[in-house]
């Protein structure tokens, strides 16, 4: 299932019109949806790193079966 931004506002509602705001999320395949929502920072946990990594390349396979995610490691 493919979360876009509109998907988000049925089931989130509207954002806080405030300075920042922090969506937790599991799935950060959903980015882009999460930031045209209005999300400022989404922490979310769900590749684990990839299901397969190696060493200094990253991960090789998510839990979705996709070869090198984009979102395997770091700050987005």
């Amino acid at each position: 299932m493919f979360f876009d931004t509109e998907q988000i506002r049925i089931i989130l509602g509207g954002f806080d019109t405030g300075p920042y705001n922090i969506l937790l999320t599991h799935n950060p395949l959903y980015a882009d949806s999460y930031s045209n929502w209005g999300a400022d920072l989404t922490p979310s946990w769900h590749i684990h790193g990839g299901m397969i990594r190696i060493s200094f390349i990253g991960g090789l396979l998510s839990p979705e079966r996709e070869f090198f995610p984009k979102y395997d490691t770091g700050k987005y």
